[in-house]
């Protein structure tokens, strides 16, 4: 799986699927350390925010969700799975 296409899964769970806990598992995400890259970079780059232990989507990740089409099955895929 690409790098983008995992930011992509965890920005739409984090939509998605707010409140629950998101791990490489829950996405079917088998590398786990580059999970955490990923994680880390969308952080550093503001799609998302840690606060107070819990990881959500910022105003910015929304936005890149909205505007990639491209991706929008995986995110037909998870509002179908809530």
């Amino acid at each position: 799986m690409n790098t983008l296409t995992i930011a992509y899964l965890i920005l739409a769970a984090l939509e998605y699927h707010r409140g629950e806990p998101i791990t490489a598992e829950s996405l079917g995400i088998r590398d786990e350390e580059r999970f955490n890259d990923v994680m880390q970079d969308l952080i550093c780059e503001g799609y998302a925010d840690t606060t107070n232990g819990r990881t959500r989507i910022t105003l910015k990740g929304a936005r890149y969700l909205e505007e990639n089409p491209v991706m929008r099955t995986l995110e037909n895929t998870l509002e179908r799975g809530s």
